[in-house]
């Protein structure tokens, strides 16, 4: 008699084991696919950074690279009609100081609608490319 109580509860005791064993398992089969899944999510993350950052630096210089010809093409053509108003004005140097002047008035007035002009522009596009 003494014997069937031990086999009895060995027994419960080896599907208890089972059992705990086999949640175990699936415990740590669910945190391996949670870790899989914020690894992979991390790793979306980090391409969809690095896009969206060399959308933004290909803007930039883009912008960059235009203002430079820009300016380049501006400042040459401003030379030529400073020698032709000087020319037609008998002086070269009343030629660069009216040209001044008109620069002078474009950087007055540009600096005031800087805001309106550049800075909410390029923020918009900038925003929006990061966003997307």
């Amino acid at each position: 008699m003494l014997i069937q109580p031990i086999l009895k509860s060995n027994k419960t005791s080896r599907v208890k084991f089972f059992l705990m064993n086999s949640i175990v398992e699936n415990i740590e089969q669910i945190a391996a696919a949670a870790a899989s899944v914020a690894e992979t999510k991390l790793e979306l993350f980090k391409l969809r950074l690095a896009s969206k950052v060399s959308a933004s630096l290909s803007i930039i210089a883009i912008i960059f690279i235009i203002t430079l010809f820009g300016s380049i093409a501006l400042i040459i053509l401003s030379f030529g009609f400073a020698y032709f108003i000087g020319s037609k004005l008998g002086s070269v140097s009343y030629g660069f100081f009216i040209i001044g002047g008109v620069f002078a008035l474009a950087g007055f007035v540009f600096y005031s609608k800087r805001k309106a002009w550049v800075q909410g522009p390029i923020m918009n596009l900038l925003i929006d490319k990061l966003t997307k």
